[in-house]
């Protein structure tokens, strides 16, 4: 059975991202803004999680993903918020 309803419209996303965790990702600065090139924040775009990147190098401990996500997510949502 395909998708139904507003998946059907014009412009939705079909398809998903399907990534468990990755060792690298967006550049960040202490805020969660996302850095260009030349590392200056990118006007209101916020990363958290793992797909930020400088966190998993060496490895991947179990269950730190989720500390990761729940920290930054938070940082980002109070910045995006106004701070």
């Amino acid at each position: 059975m395909g998708p139904t309803g507003a998946a059907c419209q014009p412009g939705y996303l079909r398809r998903r991202l399907r990534r468990h965790f990755a060792y690298g990702g967006l550049k960040v600065d202490t805020h969660m803004r996302v850095l260009d090139t030349r590392d200056r924040p990118i006007a209101g775009l916020y990363a958290a999680g793992e797909m930020t990147g400088g966190f998993f190098y060496h490895g991947y401990p179990s269950g730190s993903g989720l500390m990761r996500g729940s920290v930054t997510g938070r940082i980002a949502g109070r910045e995006a918020a106004g701070g």
